[in-house]
């Protein structure tokens, strides 16, 4: 049995949400690592079960 983590980069996370894969691309990992805050905060808005949009418009405005 292997334990899987994942690392989780934002240009990733932003590809995934263009693509509305967001929930394929966090996956089944057993533990995610974050590159940083705004990953982080992309995660946190996916679990509370925010639209893709919402997420991508609020990560855009960070980004400017």
């Amino acid at each position: 049995m292997s334990f899987n983590k994942r690392w989780v980069r934002l240009d990733q996370c932003i590809q995934a949400l263009k693509e509305g894969k967001l929930g394929d691309y966090f996956g089944k990992s057993d533990m995610l690592l974050f590159d940083n805050n705004t990953c982080s905060t992309i995660y946190h808005m996916y679990i509370q079960g925010k639209p893709d949009s919402e997420i991508l418009d609020l990560v855009g405005k960070n980004q400017k």
